[in-house]
């Protein structure tokens, strides 16, 4: 899943993220991310992976971590392991270092945008997420 209320960076991310074999799910915004991500563990259907941006309306990429983070807590199956997370932000949001680093166990990676092939190929090796074909 790919939430970032920019309507070009979720078509770019989305066409990286498909040229690696992966079925991607969009959403504008936190809020649809937090329900996206029940709905899935509802439905036992997990993600391989989820990223979300840092800056977004109607619950930020902070909050929804947070929050997807206490729902993995709170459901029954405490076997598995949290569903990898990766935070996006743009260039600029590399000032805000404080907000990055507090967040840094509950995600997996931070990722500068505009991403590119290189960076999620690096991204998928190191979280050993196989291509999806």
């Amino acid at each position: 899943m790919i939430a970032d209320d920019d309507p070009i960076s979720r078509r770019v991310n989305k066409d990286i993220f498909s040229s690696f074999g992966f079925d991607v799910d969009l959403v504008v915004n936190g809020r649809e991310a937090i329900e996206r991500f029940k709905t899935s563990i509802q439905e036992n259907v997990p993600y391989a992976l989820i990223c979300l941006d840092m800056v977004m309306p109607f619950f930020d990429g902070t909050y929804a971590l947070n929050e997807i983070r206490h729902i993995e807590a709170n459901a029954n199956d405490t076997d598995k392991a949290p569903i990898p997370i990766a935070m996006m932000t743009s260039k600029e949001g590399k000032r805000n270092r404080s907000s990055i680093l507090s967040k840094r166990s509950l995600c997996h990676a931070y990722l500068f945008k505009p991403l590119s092939i290189d960076v999620i190929d690096e991204l998928l090796i190191k979280l050993k997420l196989q291509e999806q074909t």
